[in-house]
């Protein structure tokens, strides 16, 4: 009994071994292999084959972005730059007028601060005028600033128009614009004529 059922154990064996030797076996084998194959390829795989390039397209667009703010940088560090050049060039100009004018004016000043040489018949003006204007503050007994401020009225009152402090610079030879001396020229003119009007009457 236990013969049959061993020999029978191994009949069903040699069944089940060449059935799996089968093309049958193979080609269930293949269908089960294309199908995972066509399963996996069509899913995950293209999947996240669409997701890599969706992140290469993202790295490729902020890759262009970059670009183009350094691009737009660079453009506006150029301009910048330029600017600066210019506004350099702009001080320089401005600095160089300005040192020309400040000279022009230092040089003006020292022109004009520099008292007027009497000569000639304004020399002569002046002796006349000095001497009259001491012999006239002796008597009166005036100090200097009192016999300039009596001649100033009393040009006024021939018509003429001087300040004191002008008929001080003439006294002291000291004017030192050329305008302001040929009208103060005038001005003493008008008071000699009077004064030596004055003493041609009384001889």
């Amino acid at each position: 009994m236990v013969k049959y059922q061993t020999d029978e154990f191994y009949a069903r064996a040699i069944e089940i071994v060449d059935y799996l030797d089968t093309p049958e076996i193979e080609k269930t084998f293949t269908e089960f292999d294309d199908k995972l194959t066509a399963k996996v390829d069509t899913s995950k795989l293209t999947a996240e084959a669409e997701k890599i390039k969706a992140r290469d397209d993202d790295f490729t667009d902020e890759a262009q972005k970059i670009f183009q703010m350094i691009s737009t940088i660079t453009e506006r560090l150029d301009g910048i730059e330029e600017a600066y050049d210019f506004a350099s060039v702009n001080t320089s100009i401005d600095a160089l007028q300005n040192g020309l004018i400040q000279s022009s004016n230092r040089s003006r000043a020292s022109s004009d601060s520099e008292p007027i040489t009497f000569k000639g018949i304004s020399l002569t003006i002046w002796t006349q005028f000095k001497q009259i204007f001491d012999k006239i503050k002796a008597e009166k007994r005036f100090n200097l600033e009192e016999m300039c401020l009596h001649v100033a009225v009393e040009i006024r009152e021939l018509g003429g128009n001087i300040k004191k402090v002008t008929v001080q610079g003439f006294y002291e030879r000291n004017i030192k614009k050329k305008d302001v001396y040929i009208s103060t020229l005038d001005d003493i003119g008008l008071w000699l004529d009077s004064k030596l009007n004055v003493v041609n009457n009384a001889e």
